[in-house]
């Protein structure tokens, strides 16, 4: 499989504070992030909730560095630097239906994906392969709208193939303090979405391998990769030190922390123990890329303008603070909104598309409502400081739903809805 190589890439941090488009779309930035949300996540917890969503972003993870570091090269202009993915599983389909929103124009571009049942149990190749599916099928719909080159994103998805759908990244050399060695991390993201390193010792003279480490957890992004490898260093001209894991750990209840210290790697060239080579090297381990049998789901994709009038749940957060119960709730409650019933609903007012989002980091509680040409779009302002008050949490969730329904009702001049169950 190919090796790949970031460079640059490394001032693309994480979070969305990437961006540099400009949210009137009259300067031009270049497209460089191309990612499902969330881009990582805990070690010792799901990602997403569903298995099928979980499983997805995962893979996803080698597939989107891959197809981001070749957009990169190319500075394909773009209104907003960043594509962001969501997946969504959908019980009731057989293929992959990818909405792609041209007529967002703040902050990012958007993609929507509703997975079918049974993503989880696909093998690792076929399930990043289905991911490159996606993300091409959604650059490229996307691009006719903003006039990319097809050329350029037909080269990053090359890109991700020669790479075997593996993201490979190694880090800078360090030379030893008595100049007879170099030390320099190798860095893999596997599939289930977090990275394994390895630190690689080797004679100057020649290049000769004499020392390896064992294969460490490492975080899920290259930016991480890149935070890891500048721990990188000598503690004595005999003994060499890295930390493997830079990125987030949970803290007490579902508080996020920035951590750099998740364990060290150190090789001891005095230590006969570690002078020896692990016997089975997993780092590099990819997917078996002999033929599969597997029912690969169809993806189809489209625009809004394409689908006609329908409701779409956008979600929300953050949700650090926020009780299970609640979630469960609101997310069972606003599920409903895609049944086709909602829909026939929806479709007798005048707007096209009701988009429904949550916000648990708002100021103040109620429902926002925006029109945007032909879109409705409601927020549930629920500020996460408000669940302390001892009132039932599903409770609380029904009444922000019911709340919700009556300002859609309200501002679409639309008549009773359909019973929640």
């Amino acid at each position: 499989m190919a090796a790949s190589s970031s460079g640059g890439r490394h001032d693309r941090i994480d979070s969305t504070a990437a961006r540099t488009g400009d949210p009137g779309g009259t300067l031009m930035s270049a497209l460089r992030l191309i990612s499902f949300w969330p881009p990582t996540g805990f070690p010792d917890h799901p990602w997403l909730e569903h298995p099928d969503e979980d499983a997805f972003v995962r893979s996803a993870r080698s597939v989107c560095e891959l197809y981001s570091e070749a957009i990169c090269r190319t500075r394909v202009p773009a209104r907003h630097s960043e594509l962001r993915l969501a997946c969504h599983h959908d019980s009731d389909r057989t293929n992959i239906l990818v909405t792609v929103h041209p007529e967002i124009t703040e902050g990012f571009e958007l993609a929507v994906a509703l997975l079918p049942p049974g993503i989880a149990e696909l093998p690792a190749p076929v399930r990043g392969g289905l991911v490159l599916e996606v993300v091409h099928a959604a650059v490229t719909r996307l691009g006719q709208d903003r006039g990319w080159e097809e050329a350029a994103l037909l080269a990053a998805r090359d890109h991700v193939l020669a790479a075997g759908l593996r993201y490979r990244w190694t880090g800078p050399a360090k030379v030893s303090p008595d100049r007879r060695h170099i030390a320099h991390p190798v860095y893999v993201l596997q599939d289930d979405g977090y990275g394994r390193v390895t630190v690689q010792v080797r004679r100057r003279d020649d290049g000769q391998l004499v020392a390896e480490s064992p294969p460490a957890l490492a975080f899920s992004t290259s930016a991480g990769f890149a935070r890891s490898a500048r721990t990188l260093h000598w503690r004595s001209k005999r003994v060499v030190e890295m930390v493997p894991y830079a990125g987030l750990s949970a803290g007490l209840g579902r508080t996020v922390l920035w951590r750099n210290d998740q364990g060290l790697i150190t090789i001891d060239l005095d230590d006969l123990a570690t002078l020896a080579l692990p016997p089975d090297h997993p780092l590099d381990e990819g997917p078996d890329t002999v033929a599969v049998q597997a029912r690969v789901p169809a993806v189809v994709v489209q625009t809004p303008a394409e689908l006609g009038p329908h409701i779409r749940v956008v979600g929300g957060g953050p949700t650090n603070d926020v009780p299970d119960v609640y979630l469960v709730t609101l997310n069972g409650l606003l599920e409903q909104l895609r049944e086709p019933r909602w829909r026939r609903w929806w479709s007798a007012g005048e707007h096209k598309v009701l988009e429904v989002r949550y916000d648990f980091a708002a100021d103040s509680t109620g429902i926002a409502a925006r029109r945007s040409g032909d879109n409705l779009r409601v927020t549930i302002r629920r500020p996460a400081s408000t669940f302390a008050t001892g009132r039932d949490p599903a409770t609380l969730a029904r009444d922000d739903v019911d709340a919700v329904l009556t300002t859609i009702r309200r501002r679409a001049g639309l008549g009773p809805h359909p019973p929640l169950n």
